[in-house]
């Protein structure tokens, strides 16, 4: 629940990449995009971006997006991303107080890394 009365939250999603026809995880982040505005209909976009991940000689493009809210009385940011990596669709979503937008970045960021074994750096740039 990302409108609850927890602050900082991170959730995993491993999907498999059958779920739809290739690319499968830029129809996921489409997806995960509309679920988002669904959720929260007062969200306002704030920035996006992209990384790569080279996995078997070919390189994957990693899509983030992220987003602010107000839920109880709290300016509160969240983060999107989407990419293809070990033969699933890996998506995460975090929730934090906005002004803490770079520190989810870096963290999500470590963690992804770490999960993929090599260096990911998330950079957004606002939205236009």
């Amino acid at each position: 629940n990302y409108m609850g009365t927890a602050v900082n939250k991170l959730t995993i999603y491993v999907l498999p990449p059958d779920r739809r026809p290739a690319p499968a995880d830029e129809g996921e982040f489409i997806d995960a995009l509309a679920g988002i505005v669904q959720v929260l209909p007062q969200v306002e976009a704030q920035s996006v971006g992209t990384f790569q991940f080279a996995e078997n000689g070919r390189k994957n493009q990693g899509r983030i997006a992220t987003f602010r809210f107000k839920a109880h009385e709290r300016v509160m940011g969240t983060l999107l991303i989407v990419i293809a990596a070990r033969r699933h669709i890996l998506k995460f979503r975090a929730t934090y107080p906005s002004a803490d937008e770079q520190k989810a970045l870096v963290h999500v960021g470590e963690s992804i890394s770490e999960l993929l074994g090599q260096e990911i750096e998330l950079v957004t740039k606002p939205v236009n």
